[in-house]
């Protein structure tokens, strides 16, 4: 906040002292001009990125691509979005972005345990250090991975889900289900995986899983587990919270647009989709719908201090 205010007075004096006159708010000029404030970053469709400080007001930012952008994490002091077409881009700054092509789509990335690990159309990647890549599986295609009580899982097509312990060797197991995997998150002793259909499986190893009732037939895309509560979203607008990860309740919001992610930060949940589509919140429950000039779709979004 310190150095905000800094940056607001300082322009704020150099337009005075140049004759002209300043009608908006601290928020909007700090935003044209200051990433470093921005912790949401989104990506989607066609390349785009997006940044903002609280996830209200967003400055678009150059990709150098028109490919679609599906997935982003940070680590490493470096952030990594991954996309179709097997396009990677990376920066340390999010202004310049070194790309890098691999055979085909990658769907989903994450930093966990010092370690990056993409889910692919075709396999699993990993990375050190974000430069160097490791092909884990190949002949699986997979969404989405996640990392807790010190084993990596991953899912995808079919009900596909594969687990390891040293990021190396990857063990098949039984999801119980054939529904395309999309999503996958671990909270409170828990993982949660969700799809297809509406379908939701939790185990508490990564290795049995059990079938639980989501409350929908609706498509789930997107899941977090942030300040005590597993939020999933999904087709049609649908969004799910749950404290335990097995019981679950359905919330009403401002639009019936496809929810594709959400994160947590700045005290509040963002959720992103369709045609632009931001909602936001401060406990899960009640919903805000938020007006931009983003009309893409918008496929992830993450929250950086």
């Amino acid at each position: 906040m310190y150095i905000q205010k800094i940056i607001f007075i300082t322009l704020l004096t150099l337009i005075i002292s140049c004759g002209g006159n300043y009608t908006g708010n601290e928020e909007e000029m700090v935003n044209s001009v200051s990433f470093e404030l921005h912790p949401f970053l989104a990506v989607g469709h066609t390349g785009i990125i997006y940044t903002s400080r609280k996830g209200t007001l967003w400055h678009r930012i150059s990709s150098g691509t028109v490919k679609n952008l599906y997935d982003v994490t940070y680590g490493k002091s470096k952030y990594i979005i991954v996309g179709s077409e097997g396009t990677m881009l990376i920066s340390s700054d999010r202004t310049s972005w070194e790309y890098k092509k691999f055979g085909h789509h990658l769907h989903s990335i994450i930093f966990e345990n010092d370690t990056f690990v993409v889910a692919a159309e075709h396999g699993i990647l990993t990375s050190s250090d974000g430069n160097s890549w490791i092909k884990r599986i190949s002949g699986y295609s997979f969404n989405d991975v996640a990392y807790g009580n010190n084993i990596f899982v991953a899912l995808g097509d079919g009900g596909t889900i594969f687990t390891s312990s040293d990021k190396s060797t990857w063990t098949e197991r039984n999801s119980g289900t054939s529904n395309h995997l999309k999503g996958i998150s671990f909270g409170n002793n828990i993982f949660v995986a969700l799809g297809d259909g509406g379908k939701m499986i939790t185990s508490s190893d990564g290795i049995t899983w059990t079938s639980r009732n989501s409350g929908t037939t609706e498509h789930l895309r997107g899941i977090t587990y942030a300040n005590s509560i597993f939020i999933i979203v999904g087709e049609n607008g649908r969004i799910l919270t749950s404290s335990n990860g097995t019981s679950w309740n359905l919330r009403s919001n401002p639009s019936s647009e496809g929810l594709e992610d959400i994160t947590y930060g700045n005290n509040k949940y963002i959720t992103i989709g369709n045609s632009g589509t931001i909602l936001t919140s401060t406990d899960g429950i009640s919903w805000n719908s938020q007006s931009s000039a983003i009309i893409e779709t918008i496929f992830s979004i993450i929250y950086v201090e």
